[in-house]
């Protein structure tokens, strides 16, 4: 009787056994990136689905030679869910979001808080994955989607999963995450940093509509027209900022040829609306002095204390975890925040002999120290005043000198943080000057 039932079983096994509900790689059309923007009345939603060609780029590639990389469709829809079923009027194969890593939300939108509920979707949607980075873009997200030049890559997922592993290394943009923006919206105690991108700069906008007009009214360009546009981009026009490293946000930055992308900077969202922008300067400082660290290194510009005009640079990496005690006497907030780093230097403008003279050592050091906490204070200063609301995540070791859960909500960090005393420090140590120790001997040189 055993083994009959044993055989039973094997038998269904084997019946049971298929792949009927499964679809083949050519079968399916996978959005790698969904751009999201205002529609034309309250109740809908100007959605744009970027598609991936999976045979490009693969081993089965000779198969696909004629086909593009890429897909972009936009449609007028109530929301992203039931886009997947409009959008196969015209596209022929099935649509799935299952690696779709991505998702582009204009600037107008955030603004105006429409964003966050939308996120309901995310939540019930199983083929939503709540790792998708998202990407704050300056214009609409139809044009941001559209207007790349994915020069280098392929195929356009590529691209996006390359970005991201750009703001782990440099720290001008954070790391961006649907699944942290609910938890941190749900926590209402701070401010979330969203990373902040753009394609079209106004300036060139502009200049290109003037360019227009002249060759219409003129009827044909001059040989200094076609060959000016280049040569311009990079002037300097007033008031514009020139020669940093980091204290720009998207569109800012000079910059002329390849990928019209610019990913630098942070859009701040504070209960699900965005309240305003960061520099890349000040993105990194946010997430240097948090209490966990999202990115350790970094190069970066600094003053040469001896002389004015030149600067010094170097890369800086966090050394060990930064240092947050916090304080709540008499329902007053205090929060002193020590951050200890090593200096690698890479570039000494000056020439100057920091290297052998142990006292101009710790001269540079504490004249960095100096610079770095006087930007902290001035992001600290607006934070509290401008943004109202902690960007440093600083509320997470606050919760340890609460009892209770209900004493931590009663107290309300959101609105005792622009009234806390804050303190920045910095630790700085020069442990390396690089693969020359001696600097050169410019006068040598003249001679």
């Amino acid at each position: 009787m055993r083994g009959l039932k044993i055989i039973c079983i094997i038998l269904i096994s084997i019946v049971l056994t298929g792949c009927w509900d499964g679809d083949e790689l050519e079968d399916q059309s996978y959005v790698v990136a969904m751009g999201i923007d205002k529609g034309l009345e309250e109740d809908n939603l100007v959605i744009t689905l970027q598609i991936a060609n999976p045979q490009v780029g693969s081993s089965d590639t000779a198969k696909a030679e004629k086909e593009p990389a890429q897909e972009i469709i936009t449609f007028l829809v109530p929301d992203m869910v039931v886009i997947r079923d409009l959008a196969n009027i015209s596209v022929s194969r099935r649509i799935t979001y299952d690696q779709m890593r991505t998702m582009i939300v204009s600037e107008e939108l955030m603004k105006e808080g429409m964003f966050f509920n939308l996120l309901d979707s995310i939540t019930r949607d199983p083929e939503f994955q709540r790792d998708v980075k998202l990407i704050i873009s300056k214009e609409k997200a139809n044009e941001f989607i559209n207007n790349q030049k994915h020069l280098l890559e392929t195929r356009p997922h590529k691209h996006y999963a390359f970005m991201a592993e750009r703001w782990k290394d440099t720290g001008l943009s954070p790391e961006t995450e649907i699944g942290h923006l609910l938890q941190r919206t749900e926590e209402d105690a701070g401010l979330y940093l969203a990373a902040y991108a753009t394609v079209v700069k106004e300036e060139e906008k502009g200049k290109q509509d003037g360019e227009q007009t002249q060759s219409t009214q003129g009827g044909q360009e001059s040989e200094t027209q076609k060959s000016g546009e280049s040569e311009d981009q990079l002037k300097l026009k007033e008031g514009q900022k020139y020669g940093k490293e980091d204290d720009y946000i998207a569109g800012e930055v000079i910059k002329k040829g390849g990928n019209p992308t610019q990913m630098i900077g942070s859009a701040v969202i504070k209960e699900g609306v965005m309240i305003g922008t960061l520099t890349g300067e000040e993105t990194r400082l946010a997430l240097l002095m948090r209490p966990k660290s999202e990115v350790s290194n970094w190069k970066a510009v600094y003053k040469d204390p001896l002389h004015e005009k030149k600067h010094i640079s170097a890369r800086l990496l966090k050394a060990g975890k930064t240092d947050i005690k916090v304080n709540i006497k008499d329902g007053k907030l205090t929060i002193d925040c020590k951050v200890k780093a090593d200096l690698k230097i890479l570039l000494i403008r000056s020439f100057e002999n920091y290297i052998s003279d142990i006292k101009l050592q710790k001269k540079l050091e504490q004249s960095i120290e100096k610079q770095l906490e006087i930007k902290a204070m001035d992001l600290v200063e607006k934070t509290q005043q401008d943004l109202n609301g902690d960007i440093f995540q600083w509320h997470l070791p606050g919760r340890k000198e609460f009892l209770t859960v209900n004493e931590y909500k009663d107290f309300n960090w959101m609105e005792q943080y622009p009234n806390a005393i804050v303190n920045v420090e910095f630790d700085i140590s020069i442990t390396n000057f690089g693969k020359q120790l001696d600097p050169i001997d410019a006068d040598e040189i003249r001679e």
